[in-house]
């Protein structure tokens, strides 16, 4: 079920093009800040296309197509960055198509077909420049995963008088070329926070003449969900967790510092906001009375991803010209995992989609940042196809 704008042997180039992007991307993988060879990449296709770029941050971008009749501005955003996960050869059936040539380091959460798909769109609107109205910026984000790169886009976008925004990812938990588009709160937003705790160390033997910052940080650890309970409303979904630990670098002595990180996730911007100030407050409390002191550092704010039903009856509108109706109205429920795109629909508006590809067939669908996730490579154009799609609604041209 093709787009009759489309021309069939242009489609199947188009293909053969993402393939051989998301095969290049793949094999060479660069972390979150660090996508210097992905960037030039990147350019270097949009320039031939005679897409305007400029860079964003150290190694992000945007590209502006400009159509030929006044109109809005639409935002079609990919990510950038790989793990650092050593990937395995084989997918869950079989040896891989293609794996990352760079040790420790590979795309093993779709952000290789992300950045396919929408250079497979810039490709082919660029042709059709004529017949656009408004302008069309393709934004690589760097640094997504640690969000690294998402302020710097922000910043570049804030002049640009942006209409809407569109994401697409590429979904383990759905079937290959299904489409997921609901309204409402998909992904989880996030505040990450670095906790240091200052005391005064000595000797284990003689705890009354320290300050011992590693009971603070315990008690900090065990009484925080508490605080969840006494703050935030019970209807509300929000989890706050500790990932990280680190104090002392012996069994008896009692070290001067001890430090803790972790992740506040929450599914409603004022929510989010409230536990944020809430966790400062009472950690403030627990120091005290240990009479230690504190800093605490937030990193990586990003706001949850919330479909406005409008935007949701749009992409759904424009994913039907692309796949069946069986196809197209696949669900999902809200998930705690978090995406920088929810700040993008925060600013601007917009929407997210989720495109499957897990094909029992061809051993795709692991999970997303395990070692055997692998995707169907024959989704990619129904990806490309849909943004293509959801662009000529938002703008309004034939």
């Amino acid at each position: 079920m093709l787009p009759d704008i489309w021309d069939d042997d242009e489609l199947k180039q188009c293909e053969k093009y993402l393939i051989g992007l998301r095969r290049h991307f793949h094999r060479f993988p660069e972390l979150g800040g660090q996508e210097k060879e992905t960037c030039a990449k990147i350019a270097g296709e949009l320039e031939q296309m005679g897409i305007r770029v400029r860079r964003v941050g150290h190694a992000g971008l945007i590209g502006e197509l400009t159509g030929a009749l006044p109109g809005k501005t639409l935002v079609l955003r990919s990510d950038m960055d790989a793990i650092p996960v050593q990937e395995s050869s084989f997918n869950l059936l079989r040896e891989k198509v293609v794996i990352s040539e760079r040790e420790g380091v590979a795309h093993l959460c779709g952000h290789d077909g992300h950045m396919a798909m929408l250079l497979g769109a810039a490709r082919l609107l660029s042709q059709r420049k004529k017949r656009i109205k408004g302008r069309i910026l393709f934004c690589f984000e760097e640094g997504a995963e640690k969000v690294i790169g998402l302020q710097a886009m922000m910043d570049a976008l804030a002049g640009e008088k942006v209409d809407g925004a569109w994401g697409i990812y590429l979904e383990s938990s759905l079937p290959s070329g299904g489409f997921a588009v609901e309204a409402g709160a998909r992904l989880a937003g996030a505040i990450g926070f670095q906790i240091t705790v200052t005391g005064e160390g000595g000797h284990g033997s003689r705890p009354d003449k320290t300050v011992n910052p590693i009971d603070c940080c315990a008690q900090i650890v065990g009484d925080i969900q508490g605080m969840i309970a006494r703050e935030i409303n019970p209807y509300e979904n929000v989890v706050l967790s500790f990932g990280k630990i680190e104090g002392g670098s012996t069994s008896n002595m009692i070290p001067d510092t001890c430090s803790m990180s972790g992740t506040m996730r929450f599914f409603d911007r004022n929510v989010g906001l409230h536990l944020q100030s809430s966790f400062g407050r009472w950690v403030e409390h627990i120091v005290t009375a240990h009479r230690c002191q504190i800093s605490i550092d937030y990193f990586g704010r990003g706001m949850p991803v919330v479909n406005r039903p409008e935007d949701a009856a749009r992409a759904r509108e424009a994913i039907l010209k692309v796949v069946p109706e069986a196809e197209s109205n696949y669900s999902l429920p809200p998930q705690m995992r978090s995406d920088t795109f929810g700040t993008y629909i925060d600013e601007f508006s917009g929407v997210f989609v989720l495109l499957g590809i897990d094909n029992p067939k061809l051993g795709t669908g692991a999970d997303g940042y395990t070692r055997k996730y692998d995707l169907d490579e024959s989704c990619l154009i129904k990806g490309t196809l849909a943004t293509l799609e959801y662009a000529k609604l938002f703008l309004d041209w034939e």
